[in-house]
């Protein structure tokens, strides 16, 4: 079974944000981005566990944004 949760993604505006926010969390093997919606800012991922809004941001500390809230 898979989890699927919605964060907020601070910071996130174009395509190019789009791609390393998901290129950063997808660098855990468990976690799939299945959505993006950059109109909201917000990321829809699918995982084989919950994650909680510490490992988001632990996988995004390399990038510029911050994942603020799980929707």
């Amino acid at each position: 079974m898979r989890f699927v949760q919605t964060f907020f993604i601070e910071g996130m505006e174009c395509k190019g944000c789009a791609k390393a926010v998901q290129n950063a969390l997808e660098i855990e093997q468990s976690i799939k981005v299945e959505n993006v919606s950059l109109k909201k800012k917000v990321i829809i991922i699918s995982s084989e566990n919950t994650v909680t809004i510490d490992i988001m941001n632990r996988l995004l500390s390399g990038t510029k944004y911050v994942a603020k809230e799980n929707i």
